[in-house]
């Protein structure tokens, strides 16, 4: 439930993690990444289980919000240890990590987008629409040391960017991150004034 964004190479995070039987796993992480150099990597106790995991990048500049599955076969073994997840690659957001037990298993949450699926016997009966949803929602604008500034509301995310980026409000220029309070999606904007 809790996205770590902005993360630069040399960043790391550690879990205690309780391995029930020991065996070949496959790893699958939900990451997202702006650039092509995004990147990192696995280890157990010290010890690397997986070489240099790379991030896809995202469409469009500063795109945080769409996140992309990355997956590798590992080696765990049982019982309780430390995991580490260390970024070799800046900037990047992970959202979670799953393993299953198997090489090559299949993930049990793909992320799926796309055309929504239509009934081809009723495809000619029904238009195609687009809605978008107009609701007030709040966000929370944090610094990037993770500080918290306040919090905003807006229809949607590219309007709280907007917000942000031409408000009065803001002194300071550099980079925020503006979080949904609804949905948890991230989004950096750029201030230069």
């Amino acid at each position: 439930g809790i996205i770590v964004g902005y993360n630069s190479e040399g960043d790391w995070l550690e879990y205690t993690v309780d391995v029930k039987e020991a065996g070949e796993y496959t790893m699958f992480a939900a990451v997202a990444a702006a650039g092509n150099t995004s990147s990192f990597m696995l280890s157990i106790d010290g010890m690397n289980i997986a070489d240099r995991i790379a991030v896809p990048a995202n469409s469009g500049e500063e795109n945080y919000d769409d996140y992309n599955k990355v997956s590798v076969n590992v080696e765990l073994p049982a019982g309780k240890h430390i995991l580490r997840f260390t970024v070799v690659g800046a900037w990047m957001d992970i959202d979670y990590i799953t393993f299953v037990k198997g090489a090559d298993a299949t993930d049990p949450e793909p992320i799926t987008g796309g055309d929504p699926v239509v009934d081809p016997g009723t495809a000619a009966l029904q238009p195609q629409l687009s809605l978008t949803d107009r609701s007030l929602e709040d966000y929370d604008v944090f610094d990037m040391q993770g500080v918290y500034m306040g919090r905003l509301s807006a229809y949607g995310i590219t309007e709280a960017v907007s917000m942000m980026k031409h408000s009065s409000v803001i002194q300071s220029k550099g980079v925020y991150n503006i979080r949904s309070r609804a949905t948890g999606k991230m989004q950096s904007v750029r201030i230069a004034k």
